[in-house]
This record gives C-alpha cells, sequence and structure tokens, in this order.
C-alpha cells in the first residue's frame, strides 16, 4: 500500500530542492517516496505531480542510459500538450536499483490553448525569411544541396527549411512567460554563415 499511494500521489515537501517562478519542482530528491522507474510508473507520477490535465503527457525521448556497475538508469520525458511538442518541457529520471532517485527539469504550465495556427507553414516561413533577410540560403547552393543528399543517401534531402508545430513560452525568461503555438524552422543561411533555429509564436487563442 505505501508504494501504491506514493505511486500515483505527490512525493513530500522535502523531497522538493528547487521550483521554478511558477512554483513547480525543478528538482526532486526521492528520499520516502517509492517510484518504479517503468516507463509507464514515471509517466503517471509525472502527470499526477505537476497535476498536469489529460490533453499533457509525458513522453519518452532518447535512448534508456544504463549503467551496469550501479545499476543507475537515465531516461528523459518530454512534455506534449494535445499532441504537440512543448519545445523546453523536458524531465530527465534517474533511478537506481528499479527505484526513482532524482527528477530535474523544466515542466510548462499550458491549459486551454488553442493547437490550431493562425498562418500556414509558408507564410510563417516568409515572415522569418523576412527578417533574416540573408543574401543566400543553404537551399539556394546547388553544391550544399548535392553534399546533403549524398551524406543522407537521400535524392529528396534538402536545406530548405520544414516547418513544426511546437509550444514556445513567450518571455520565457520573465515571471510570467506565457505559452503560445508556434512554428519552428531550422534556417541556415551562407551569407551571412549561420544556422539557427527560428520560433514564430501565434497570439494566444485559448478555447473552453
Amino acid at each position: 500500500m505505501f508504494t501504491s499511494f506514493n505511486l500515483f500521489g505527490q512525493v513530500k515537501e522535502h523531497e522538493i530542492k528547487l521550483r521554478d517562478k511558477k512554483g513547480n519542482p525543478s528538482l526532486i530528491n526521492f528520499k520516502e517516496t517509492r517510484v518504479a522507474n517503468q516507463t509507464q510508473s514515471v509517466r503517471s507520477f509525472l502527470k499526477k505531480q505537476f497535476k498536469a490535465d489529460d490533453k499533457s503527457e509525458f513522453r519518452p525521448s532518447g535512448n534508456l542510459v544504463r549503467v551496469k556497475k550501479t545499476n543507475a538508469e537515465s531516461q528523459n520525458f518530454h512534455q506534449y500538450y494535445n499532441g504537440i511538442k512543448v519545445e523546453h518541457g523536458r524531465l530527465n529520471a534517474l533511478s537506481k536499483n528499479g527505484n526513482l532517485t532524482k527528477v530535474v527539469g523544466k515542466y510548462v504550465d499550458i491549459k486551454n490553448l488553442s493547437i490550431t495556427p493562425q498562418l500556414t507553414e509558408q507564410q510563417a516561413l516568409n515572415f522569418a525569411l523576412q527578417h533574416i533577410n540573408a543574401e543566400m540560403y543553404a537551399w539556394e547552393d546547388k553544391n550544399f544541396e548535392e553534399f546533403l543528399k549524398k551524406e543522407k543517401k537521400d535524392t529528396n534531402a534538402s536545406f530548405f527549411p520544414k516547418g513544426e508545430l511546437v509550444i514556445v513560452e513567450k518571455d520565457m525568461w520573465s515571471d510570467k512567460p506565457m505559452p503560445r503555438l508556434a512554428y519552428k524552422f531550422n534556417i541556415y543561411t551562407i551569407q551571412p554563415q549561420s544556422r539557427a533555429n527560428y520560433y514564430l509564436p501565434f497570439r494566444n487563442s485559448s478555447r473552453s
């Protein structure tokens, strides 16, 4: 009963070592609370700990890392809202001998956020390119494009940016960051040379 209660409950206050500006735990050291390190158990715990609604979920990302000598494991979990990735919502779950020992990372509070884009992908890309205003982009150079195709062994490979719908926080470093739906583009420029991710957030559009 002790293990079952802690699995679906929340950790003790003294186990929370750090909180973010909104009061969400960003570092938990497990002492009394017992949570099995199976993926579904961790996902259920995170959902309960952060009081996440039914639209939110935590998906494992990357490979599970094991250290055989110490029986320690590490697994990253990425936050999703209505199936859309929360760009900076990541939590790392550390465990030993089958139970969690530490959870560290960032959870983003999201409620009633519309996931309907207010612009098409092409419109968003046009805004990004107007802002960057580079003289030449990687996809405009035949040598760059041919190199990528050979490297990827894919005749369709291109540096032309593909938009991804994500959720980002506007004013991320402020006291009141606001989640926004956004298009994310990875844009590679040659003149001047640069490669970076660009986010084009939409105005907040809540729904009931």
